[in-house]
């Protein structure tokens, strides 16, 4: 998967996603949730840089709107 993000160890620019909507999720999952409530949380996606296999997290920006509205700052 290209991307519009630079790998920081290799400078790579192709990245293999995991996206949390489609990645196996509970104790031994493919994502971090941050809870929200007792049911709402949100997840990042993943991105493995294929030239020297750094990992990277992000969040959506919907996703950062809700954190800031939990968890304030």
């Amino acid at each position: 998967m290209n991307v519009e993000i630079k790998c920081p160890v290799c400078g790579g620019r192709e990245f293999i996603a995991a996206d949390y909507s489609v990645a196996p999720g509970g104790g031994g999952g493919y994502f971090t949730a941050i809870p929200l409530g007792m049911v709402s949380a949100v997840r990042t996606t993943r991105y493995v840089c294929k030239s020297c296999g750094f990992l990277m997290e992000f969040f959506s920006k919907d996703d950062i709107k809700k954190l800031e509205n939990k968890y304030g700052r």
